[in-house]
């Protein structure tokens, strides 16, 4: 069975149809929902008028995207120390540098590339040797 994702609105609805009255038991079978999930529900969104828990959404929203941040910002910190004790200059050092790391297993090549500032295809770029310009 499919289920439902009630909105903020909705549960909030709920839990102001109990508080004028109505039973527990008659509102969770009403709206389909277990009593554990309506005193979840209480718990959380208990006191909370609609602007309140639309902006608290808002801030669980804002504080994730702030965590994916930090986390990507510790990632690129910890990369560059990796690389820090050597001078990291011309494409083949950076090149060097991001196999170190990626063997390391801080991050991805990809990733590695962005951190060091090294284009894709720079890495992935391979000179020919004498003997294939010859060919």
């Amino acid at each position: 069975m499919k289920k439902k994702r009630h909105t903020v609105d909705e549960i909030i609805k709920i839990l102001r149809q109990v508080e004028e009255g109505c039973d527990i038991e008659i509102a969770c079978r009403e709206h389909n929902i277990a009593k554990a999930t309506f005193h979840r529900w209480r718990r959380k969104y208990g006191k909370m008028e609609m602007k309140d828990a639309k902006r608290l959404k808002e801030l669980e929203k804002e504080n994730t995207e702030l965590k994916k941040i930090v986390a990507d910002q510790m990632l690129n910190i910890r990369v560059l120390e990796a690389v820090n004790a050597k001078k990291v200059v011309s494409p083949g050092q950076k090149r060097e540098a991001v196999k170190e790391v990626a063997v390391a297993g801080l991050c991805s090549n990809r990733a590695a590339c962005r951190y060091l500032n090294l284009h894709w295809s720079s890495y992935c770029y391979r000179a020919k040797t004498a003997r294939d310009k010859m060919m």
